[in-house]
């Protein structure tokens, strides 16, 4: 069964404990996005479970940038580990897929 991007960004982020979950909302809430993102409004993250959080960067962010904005913010949040296998994940799944198809596209979220 191939994961969703959704999916495999909910994975590293069940992996985090209470306190490191906090810190990756804090640390997403202050990293600057590629062109033709918006970051995701703090009263929107802020009481946002692990599921809600996979799910509004996939609105956001889309799938392809989803999932690289997971793992450098896991980075940022010294969650090295958990951001190498959330990559290794992508990238044996729909990750790849959609690079290939072109399926990465830029743009705010409603």
């Amino acid at each position: 069964m191939t994961l969703t991007v959704r999916q495999c960004i909910l994975n590293a982020l069940d992996e985090l404990g209470q306190e490191d979950f906090s810190r990756f909302k804090a640390s997403l809430r202050e990293v600057t996005t590629k062109p033709g993102f918006r970051k995701i409004p703090w009263g929107k993250l802020e009481e946002a479970s692990r599921l809600d959080a996979a799910k509004l960067m996939v609105d956001f962010y889309r799938e392809v940038y989803a999932g690289e904005m997971a793992a450098a913010v896991l980075r940022d949040i010294n969650q090295h580990d958990t951001a190498d296998s959330l990559e290794q994940e992508l990238s044996s799944g729909v990750w790849s897929v959609c690079v290939r198809a072109g399926v990465h596209r830029g743009g705010d979220a409603a």
